[in-house]
């Protein structure tokens, strides 16, 4: 398989690992074209409860980071 001379790849990160309960907290993305990064995009999302400790300590991101 070719891969495409210009795509998005997206990166979420949540409050853990279960789609059901946990809630998306960051979303990145980078447009590749050609086999170079063109744009990056990022944002924190505020979650409706708090942050567990092992996330922040796996991802870095904290609850002042998504206030």
């Amino acid at each position: 398989m070719k891969i495409p001379e210009t795509f998005v790849a997206i990166d979420l990160e949540t409050t853990g690992l279960e789609f059901e309960k946990d809630e998306i907290i960051e979303i990145g993305a980078c447009k590749v074209v050609n086999g170079k990064i063109e744009e990056i995009f990022s944002t924190f999302i505020k979650p409706t409860k708090k942050i567990p400790k092992e996330i922040t300590e796996l991802t870095g991101i904290t609850e002042e980071m998504v206030k």
